[in-house]
């Protein structure tokens, strides 16, 4: 609520405008009472709100983490059109991630602060760009704010609950603060550092990929020597990239497990890591979908067929945007086709993909649409959140 007045008090001032949104994950029975108060409160200061809600089933098991995931998934569909999305994570929030994360024994990109701007996308969506306006103040400075606007406002019980991570978290942080331990103030200063330095490699990685060759299939290809040139450090942080581009995964995998699948791949000539699959080629080293985690193997399901309705572009593996009324795209079986590359068809015919007798790229024709993210992921400007179903 201090975002939202100083937000709407700036558009005041500017000449902009402002909406709000609150979301409703439907995980307490007060929660709708509280997003309708909250459109009481911003009908007051006359800004347009919209309750965005969570349907459908829970999970037993990772709640927050879904929860997470489903907020910013409305949230990238309900701002498409507005030039940003302003989040209210503060210094205290760089504090506790760092702490938890600290614990779980994360590397440089999970120890660094949040981004203050970036994009974020709900499944095959446009991105929208997201700020963090508020990340250099502390909680305590956005409640005398709140305070001194006078406005009123709910507190969040699961806040409190120590069920959640991010809440012993906090617990933990304050008790070492009150020893004199561990200000928070100075974690959040490291956790800036930390992201300095994160964006430092970013910058460093982002000309190594720029010779990266990115298939219309979804691999991705670089020359050996590039490799061979790079810093050990960088060399393995541009490979836990290029896994994380091809395998369509959540997350990239550690840094000294894509080191230790890129000495395999230059020794044995392929190794697998995380869905994906390393292999050394003539000079190049190329990564790509491992073929059996999209179409079978013990104890792992394929990857079932997506049917495409209406022009509608929809996400497929997490790595391509496809469209094509009436089409299918389904990874390619075609004798031949590198790393389970996808293929759209219709009726029996190719319409994109690997022809099973050619086995040559045929790409899409007509009004089918087959965009790899390919190279969005391995640059990691955008996070996309899966799409939630209506």
């Amino acid at each position: 609520m201090a975002l939202l007045c100083l937000a709407a008090a700036h558009a005041s001032r500017k000449g902009g405008a402002v909406a709000a949104f609150t979301v409703d994950h439907g995980l307490r029975p007060e929660a709708a009472a509280e997003a309708e108060a909250v459109a009481r409160w911003c009908g007051v200061i006359g800004v347009p709100h919209t309750v965005l809600r969570w349907a459908g089933e829970k999970p037993e098991t990772g709640l927050q983490a879904a929860a997470r995931a489903a907020r910013y998934a409305l949230l990238a569909g309900a701002a498409f059109g507005f030039d940003a999305l302003l989040i209210a994570h503060t210094a205290d929030d760089l504090a506790e991630t760092l702490l938890a994360r600290l614990a779980r024994g994360s590397g440089l990109d999970g120890l660094a602060a949040m981004r203050a701007d970036g994009f974020i996308a709900a499944g095959a969506g446009a991105p929208v760009r997201i700020v963090r306006p508020l990340l250099d103040a502390s909680r305590a400075d956005v409640e005398a704010t709140h305070r001194h606007v006078e406005q009123a406002s709910v507190s969040d019980p699961s806040n409190t609950d120590p069920r959640f991570e991010r809440v012993r978290a906090r617990a933990a942080l304050a008790a070492l603060e009150g020893e004199g331990l561990l200000p928070r103030g100075a974690l959040a200063r490291s956790a800036r550092r930390l992201r300095a330095a994160a964006d430092a490699e970013a910058r460093r990685l982002e000309t190594a990929l720029e010779r990266v060759v990115f298939e219309p299939w979804g691999g991705a290809r670089i020359s050996s020597a590039v490799l061979e040139d790079l810093d050990p450090f960088d060399r393995a942080g541009l490979a836990r990239r290029l896994i994380f581009a091809v395998a369509g995964a959540a997350a990239a995998p550690a840094r000294e497990d894509a080191e230790r699948a890129l000495a395999d791949a230059g020794t044995t000539g392929a190794a697998t890591l995380a869905g994906a699959l390393i292999t050394a080629r003539r000079g190049d080293i190329l990564f790509e979908r491992e073929p059996a985690a999209l179409l079978g193997r013990a104890g792992v399901a394929p990857l079932a067929p997506l049917d495409l309705v209406d022009e509608q572009p929809m996400l497929w593996d997490a790595r391509f945007i496809a469209a094509g009324a009436g089409a299918r795209i389904a990874p390619s079986s075609a004798r031949g086709a590198p790393g389970a590359a996808p293929v759209i068809m219709r009726e029996g015919r190719i319409l994109a993909g690997f022809d099973a007798e050619t086995r040559e790229w045929r790409p899409p024709a007509g009004a089918v649409r087959l965009e790899p993210l390919t190279r969005e992921r391995a640059f990691a400007r955008v996070t996309r959140f899966p799409a939630l179903q209506p």
